[in-house]
């Protein structure tokens, strides 16, 4: 479950590399817009295994993005799974590409 949510913010967060968002767009977060301000970080938190934290994180990514605001995300992994996301960070994204991370649970 926790690496069928994390290929999905992956999948969904993998388009930012370049200055302008290409990625799905998503319905804005109301109240959100008084964290995403510049020089101000935000701090999320959640229980692995659901699909609303990916969800919620892409939503502020992408608010953030139409803000004109630079994003990081960093994302929590055992170091033994690198090498997985390594390899699918470099790849298209396909939906074989996404069977090999799934394949890892």
């Amino acid at each position: 479950m926790l690496w069928m949510s994390t290929v999905s913010l992956l999948s969904i967060l993998a388009p930012f590399a370049g200055a302008e968002w290409t990625g799905p767009q998503f319905e804005s977060i109301p109240g959100a817009e008084t964290l995403l301000r510049p020089c101000v970080g935000a701090l999320l938190g959640e229980i692995h295994g659901t699909e609303e934290a990916p969800e919620t994180a892409a939503r502020l990514v992408c608010q953030a993005f139409r803000r004109g605001l630079t994003v990081t995300v960093g994302l929590e992994f055992a170091r033994a799974e690198q090498d997985v996301i390594d390899r699918y960070l470099a790849s298209d994204g396909t939906a074989e590409d996404e069977g090999h991370v799934k394949g890892t649970e």
